[in-house]
Formats: C-alpha cells, structure tokens, sequence
C-alpha cells in the first residue's frame, strides 16, 4: 500500500511517502507480517532533492537498482535504512547525490556515506557511486551504463566490495552465498508488443571472500506482461552454477511468477 502526497510550498513540492508491505507465508511455518518499507519526506526544488526518512539507500536505488529483473534481483547491494540525502538535478542531463544513512546492528553512532554522479542523455546514461561504512571500516562502488536502441535497451552493472560484511555487499546468489569482491552484471530488454517486454541477463560473482568457491554465475529470463491496464504479470527463471575449489561444480534452478494490481 503507497501513499504519495505533495502540496506546493514556498520552499517548493513538499511530499511525503509511505509504503506498507502485508506478507503472508504458506511454508511450514506459516507467518503473517507487516513491513514498513519506506517513509521518508522530500523537499523537491529546482536545483535539486531533499530526502528524510526511511527508504532504499542512494547506493541501491541511484543508478537504477540492479537491472530490469523482477523477484530474483536481489545481488545488487540491496540497503534499506534511515537516510538523508541531497540529490543536485543540473538541467543538462547531469546529476549528483550525496546521502548520510544509519548503520543497522550497531548502537553506536555509526553510518554509511554515500556518494555518486550520473549523466542521462537520449541514447541512455552513465554513472558510478561510491560508499563508506564506519562500522567495519570498509568500502564499495559500482558503475552503470544503459543504451537505447530503438525496441532495444541493454545494460550493465560492475561493482567493487572492500568485504563482504558491509551494506556495500553485492548480496547473495541462486545459492545463498555472500562473498565477492568483484561481481558484473549484462541485461537487455525489448519491447516485443505495446503490453510485453521481454528481458534476460546475465551475473559473474568471483567468490574472493568464500572459501570453497571457485565462482559463480547466473542466468535470468523473463517477461513483464500487462494484458489489462492496471494488472502486470512477471513470470521469470533463473538458472546458477558455482565451480567448487575442490573440482566439480553445482547447479540450481528457481522460477517464479508474480501478480501485481496497480490504481
């Protein structure tokens, strides 16, 4: 449930954005839940954005998370925390954030900070950012870069993590495991018809920080279909491989499909 509101303000659009998740789980341990996702206030001006409040950090959102994908994109250093930012919008294609966020697992005074630069143009854009963590001392970045040809976008995602116990993490694989240094991603869309996109990618992790992996990979494909105006159905699949240091290798396959109503 999203509640957007914004009014005109001498100081400029003033908003404020809530975002509820209701979640029920059918396993063995069935489970009901409530997730405040986001709610954060901006301060939208002609120069720029003001953001307060709890939301997806500029380090996951800034350069477009992590590709087109739909519930299987998750390893693209995904963070949500408390967060204020300032996001500069020149009016040339050119943009900047710089953003404060806390650090969860710690009472103590520690956070991240995060910052970042993107230029969009009509063939697509490019841009790279940059994150501290003062718990662990550690560090990450990442670059992106989209193009657009015709019915055709293509992309890619590199990142960069000093360890793998900071926000700036990649996250985890088909397998579960969180331990790359360095990790890239390649996606494409096209727009098969007016109401369906198809997509696949494609994801290298080296596995630096884990012991008995040798590498990783994994393939996604998928179509995002709107058959009615307000409903969108995404069914996708996904298919891993690990190379183990010790020989031999594992695979694993996963599918999903997801329902989403919009008004």
């Amino acid at each position: 449930l999203n509640v957007d509101a914004r009014n005109e303000t001498e100081w400029g659009t003033l908003r404020s954005f809530v975002e509820a998740r209701f979640n029920y789980t059918s396993d063995a341990a069935e489970s009901n839940s409530t997730v405040l996702n986001q709610a954060f206030i901006e301060l939208q001006q002609a120069g720029g954005t003001w953001r307060l409040g709890k939301t997806d950090t500029a380090y996951a959102r800034y350069l477009g998370y992590g590709g087109p994908f739909g519930p299987y994109d998750n390893s693209y250093a995904f963070n949500n925390a408390n967060e204020l930012s300032y996001q500069f919008t020149g009016g040339n294609g050119f943009s900047a954030i710089v953003a404060v966020h806390d650090r969860k697992g710690s009472s103590d005074f520690d956070f991240g900070v995060e910052g970042g630069a993107r230029l969009a143009q009509g063939w697509g854009d490019v841009g790279a950012i940059v994150g501290y963590d003062t718990l662990t001392e550690e560090w990450g970045a990442k670059a992106a870069a989209n193009a657009n040809f015709g019915i055709f976008t293509v992309g890619a995602h590199v990142y960069y993590s000093s360890s793998p116990f900071t926000p700036y993490s990649v996250g985890s694989d088909i397998f579960g495991d969180t331990g790359s240094e360095f990790s890239a991603r390649a996606y494409a869309t096209a727009k098969l018809a007016d109401n369906l996109i198809g997509l696949v990618g494609f994801q290298w992790f080296d596995d630096e920080y884990l012991a008995a992996n040798d590498g990783t990979f994994e393939v996604t494909a998928g179509l995002n279909w709107t058959p009615v105006t307000g409903l969108q159905i995404r069914p996708e699949i996904q298919y891993g491989k690990t190379d183990l240091v010790a020989g031999g290798s594992e695979d694993r396959w996963r599918s999903t499909i997801r329902f989403q109503r919009s008004f």
